[in-house]
């Protein structure tokens, strides 16, 4: 039992520090479980959500989307992220809640869940890294002269010997060709240097704090990791993680 009772109070003080961070001290302490309804009482996790945004609204950094998910209406509030309504998401598991009362939208939820992370992409169908409002794409950028960075490598040999470079730190130039910005936590920048991989792969994706403009060319430290698998179709066989971008 004392086992359990700790377990239980380490999960409360999670959410707590995710959700709350910003909110009145009323939000910012998950509800007493076996209060009765009006203090929120725990549902059974439920795992992922995924379907079409019916609403949406954000709070102290935070925000709050009601999910279609094909088999219901599902509440669920997350850190700030760029979603309107009628954009396909998935969130990642999260902490739900019965009647979850938010001071500082002066709403009850009947049902609610917290989660870490909301994806989002194109609610046509199209390619399941972008997302809508914050996507920049060069329809046919220039990549030619583009000269290896010295010491450095191209984006065809990251790609051809990536088993080799995992985990290790690499440099290389290239040309902005697409941007996602605000996913996941991270910025997706697309380069081609013009070098062309084993399978055709004209260009390689990284994630990045900077925002680099769509067609300039770049300079780019980072750290290369292969088969990496974020849910939601983003999948990459190899990804430049962590990277200092520098425009030249």
């Amino acid at each position: 039992m004392r086992k359990s009772a700790v377990f239980l109070l380490m999960v409360l003080i999670s959410v707590a520090a995710t959700v709350g961070a910003t909110e009145p001290a009323a939000e910012k302490a998950a509800p007493t479980p076996g209060a009765d309804s009006s203090q929120g009482i725990p549902l059974p996790d439920l795992g992922k959500i995924s379907g079409k945004v019916t609403q949406t609204m954000n709070a102290s950094g935070y925000t709050y989307i009601e999910v279609d998910t094909g088999e219901g209406l599902v509440w669920a509030a997350g850190p700030a992220t760029v979603v309107q309504v009628g954009d396909t998401v998935e969130t990642s598991s999260g902490f739900p809640m019965v009647n979850f009362h938010s001071a500082t939208l002066d709403r009850t939820f009947d049902e609610i869940r917290f989660v870490s992370v909301i994806q989002v992409w194109s609610p046509k169908g199209g390619d399941s890294e972008s997302a809508p409002a914050d996507t920049q794409a060069a329809p046919d950028p220039s990549v030619s002269g583009i000269e290896r960075a010295e010491g450095g490598h191209t984006v065809a040999e990251i790609i051809e010997s990536r088993t080799k470079l995992s985990g290790s730190k690499v440099k290389l130039r290239g040309v902005v060709v697409k941007l996602n910005t605000g996913i996941m936590g991270r910025n997706w920048v697309h380069l081609s240097d013009g070098t062309v991989g084993p399978n055709g792969e004209k260009e390689i994706t990284l994630t990045t704090e900077e925002i680099p403009a769509v067609g300039s060319t770049v300079l780019v430290h980072g750290t290369v990791a292969i088969d990496r698998d974020f849910g939601a179709s983003y999948q990459y066989s190899v990804l430049i993680e962590d990277a200092a971008v520098t425009v030249e």
